[in-house]
């Protein structure tokens, strides 16, 4: 059952192990914490999307992110290719990593807040 694969390039049949216990989905479903946290956020209802500026297929996105007592003011830049060019926030995160280790979780949480209102 789904035991055997096909090698393309070699054309020769391989065995492929399954396991035994089922995926742990919670687990594989985020690719790390900071999407976990701002699917959260979503969820609480806690992104506001405050301005929305489309020039030129350029795409300005600023908000607000409540997270427990305090208020975060993310901001972010997507080029046609829908890849973040630019972002900032006042979170922790941002100040100590920019975007070298990628978005924080508010800025996550606004871009994912205002693909979901653009549905």
């Amino acid at each position: 059952a789904g035991r055997a694969i096909y090698d393309l390039n070699k054309q020769v049949y391989r065995v492929r192990e399954l396991s035994r216990e089922p995926l742990p989905m919670e687990r594989l479903r985020f690719a790390n914490q900071r999407e976990e946290t701002a699917t959260r956020f979503l969820n609480n209802n806690a992104v506001q999307v405050t301005s929305v500026n489309d020039t030129q297929g350029t795409l300005q996105l600023q908000g607000n992110v409540t997270d427990k007592s305090k208020t975060y003011n993310p901001a972010l830049t997507i080029d046609p290719d829908e890849r973040i060019i630019a972002a900032e926030c006042t979170c922790n995160w941002y100040q100590q990593n920019k975007l070298y280790k990628g978005p924080c979780e508010h800025i996550l949480a606004l871009r994912m807040q205002h693909a979901r209102q653009s549905q």
